[in-house]
């Protein structure tokens, strides 16, 4: 982190993704104590996310993605109560969720004059060629040295699967927490279904274990959850159906088991999003559920016919082998018999003769 920003203690937007920078994180970000937005994602940042980054007291965006910090989560976090966007992807943070970041609203306010939507303080420093210094690519010796210039503000942020630029009035409709790409442990908070505001959610691959909580369907706002690569298990609460603002929904690859609650809005969810789990049955995988069980079966019908059906189907592939050799093991025992008995022996080769004098004469 570049020491200058000790002499820009009134910046309120910070840009300084995907540049090459490197080192601890350091705590002189903290005399900015104005900062509204703060960007370093894409870059080569290790050591501890600071705490005392939990005192910027309006900080509402915080993209960290992308880097190679290690520890857990500080708690410290749980401060920033303006917050809408967080992203710690793309690192080596280890530890729990914090339950505490479920006292973060992620409400964005909606006010025409909000300052959030455009700011007069923006430092913004992208892709320094090799070797630049960033005080040299400032241009600045102190803050004074900065022009004030209203400006609309931008934000980057991965959700569907997808990174789109949010900015202008669109900011008002996007909040989200993304955690994908780190090694978190531990069980998913019951509470994260308090986080009624999130349009985002983005926890996969990690080793996150335990149940799907059934508190998600409160999350009505939610367009988008991706619980992917982890090792969770238990079935899928039947109250997810409940989520109807979801347009992307990941699960597979963890240890879900049980019949997958295929209606009212998961319908719209295909196989995609489900693969991976061995035990989890029913459509739209082409696995039926066992009546009473928990293991599914195999089976090669298509989609349309599994939704068609209740229980078992007949697995074709083994009818086809057992129906060959039985009709091999009867014909043997039957060569074998007539070498055996000389009467039956005799008995078919006039039967034979008779058979072939008459189509002889016919």
């Amino acid at each position: 982190m570049p020491s200058c920003l000790m002499r820009l203690p009134r910046i309120e937007y910070l840009y300084l993704s995907n540049n090459q920078l490197s080192g601890p994180m350091k705590d002189i970000i903290t005399n900015t104590s104005g900062l509204v937005l703060v960007d370093l994602s894409n870059n080569d940042l290790t050591g501890h996310i600071p705490s005392c980054i939990g005192n910027i007291p309006y900080l509402r965006v915080l993209l960290l993605g992308g880097n190679n910090f290690i520890g857990e989560i500080h708690f410290q976090l749980c401060n920033l109560l303006y917050l809408t966007m967080l992203d710690l992807s793309r690192n080596n943070i280890s530890g729990t969720i914090p339950i505490c970041l479920t006292q973060i609203s992620f409400y964005v306010p909606r006010d025409e004059d909000n300052a959030y939507l455009s700011g007069s303080y923006v430092l913004s420093l992208y892709r320094l060629y090799d070797g630049e210094d960033v005080e040299h690519a400032m241009g600045v010796g102190s803050y004074q040295d900065m022009l004030e210039v209203q400006r609309e503000i931008w934000v980057n942020f991965t959700t569907k699967s997808m990174s789109y630029d949010y900015e202008g009035n669109i900011l008002q409709n996007m909040s989200g927490i993304n955690l994908s790409y780190n090694r978190l442990l531990g069980g998913i908070p019951k509470e994260m279904g308090n986080l009624t505001n999130l349009h985002s959610l983005n926890l996969s691959h990690n080793q996150l274990t335990g149940p799907i909580p059934a508190t998600f369907s409160n999350m009505g706002q939610l367009e988008s959850l991706d619980l992917s690569y982890n090792h969770l298990s238990g079935s899928i609460p039947i109250e997810l159906t409940e989520m109807n603002a979801l347009g992307t929904f990941k699960v597979g690859h963890n240890n879900l088991s049980g019949k997958i609650p295929f209606e009212a809005h998961l319908v719209t969810f295909d196989k995609s999003s489900y693969e991976g789990n061995p035990f989890l049955c029913g459509p739209p995988l082409r696995k039926s559920c066992i009546h009473g069980a928990q293991h599914p079966i195999e089976s090669n019908a298509s989609t349309d016919d599994v939704m068609n059906q209740d229980d078992g189907l007949i697995d074709m592939d083994a009818f086809y082998v057992t129906f060959t050799v039985t009709s091999i093991v009867m014909f043997l025992a039957t060569v074998l018999i007539m070498w055996i008995n000389p009467y039956w022996q005799a008995a078919l080769y006039y039967v034979a003769k008779i058979g072939i004098t008459s189509s002889y004469y016919f």
